[in-house]
């Protein structure tokens, strides 16, 4: 990747974070440097570590898609069950929004509230109990 704007120097910050947590090596390749000028440029090779295994959704040969967000459970809010036949029902839960060392990244970083509740449907199986119904 190459960093030479203003904006793209605080793109790289943020890389530069991740590297110092060990979630991606960043590999110096080529350095513009002018003197006591902002068009400087600087091109890297950004590799993804063992680290960052657990949050890489997708990979290809030259980019990766990673989890920005996860969520959780919330434990301050109850769940609300609601049976709506024998082999159906509705459940109401509260998602608490976590952020992973990627959320730098993040294209929705404007969000207006740290958790989501969400409505799923569940059908009950005889073999596995009640599973989501997509």
């Amino acid at each position: 990747m190459k960093f030479n704007s203003e904006k793209e120097m605080k793109e790289l910050a943020n890389y530069r974070a991740l590297a110092n947590d060990g979630y991606i090596s960043l590999s110096l390749i080529e350095a513009k440097k002018k003197f006591l000028s902002k068009d400087s440029s600087f091109v890297y090779v950004i590799k993804l570590t063992d680290k960052a295994s657990d949050l890489v959704l997708k990979q290809d040969a030259d980019k990766a898609t990673v989890k920005a967000v996860t969520y959780e459970l919330a434990s301050e809010k109850p769940v609300d069950f609601n049976r709506v036949n024998d082999n159906n029902a509705k459940v109401t839960v509260s998602l608490k929004k976590v952020n992973t060392p990627f959320a730098a990244f993040d294209k929705n970083q404007e969000n207006n509230s740290n958790f989501i509740t969400k409505t799923y449907r569940l059908k009950l199986s005889k073999d596995e109990g009640w599973k989501v119904n997509k």
